[in-house]
């Protein structure tokens, strides 16, 4: 999948065998992993989610002038320049415990 041009910006991901579509900020993704800020309801973010890419059946992108991504926007500023090392899911794993600001700390 190719959702370079997404990341930074509203999304929603259909999961296999799930009913309920998984939405949030797309963070980054790699061949192996999806990672997003997750927003179960109006304009709450509740933490970060990891998705496995070969269980995502489809996903939509929503435009990025929204409403709703400028409010996550202001939301997200000082998370903006931590970077994720995605490169495998040993580093990814690393990279999120090593981040204070993801709250693992």
């Amino acid at each position: 999948m190719k959702r370079e041009k997404n990341i930074g910006t509203f999304i929603e991901f259909k999961i296999k065998n799930q009913e309920e579509t998984i939405k949030g900020v797309l963070i980054d993704y790699s061949d192996e992993w999806t990672v997003l800020y997750t927003n179960p309801v109006d304009f709450i973010l509740d933490g970060i989610v990891l998705i496995k890419n070969s269980e995502i059946e489809k996903y939509k992108s929503h435009s990025p002038a929204s409403l709703r991504m400028n409010i996550f926007n202001k939301k997200l500023i000082h998370l903006k320049q931590q970077k994720l090392d995605i490169g495998s899911s040993e580093k990814l794993f690393s990279s999120l415990f090593n981040k204070k600001n993801y709250g693992f700390n």
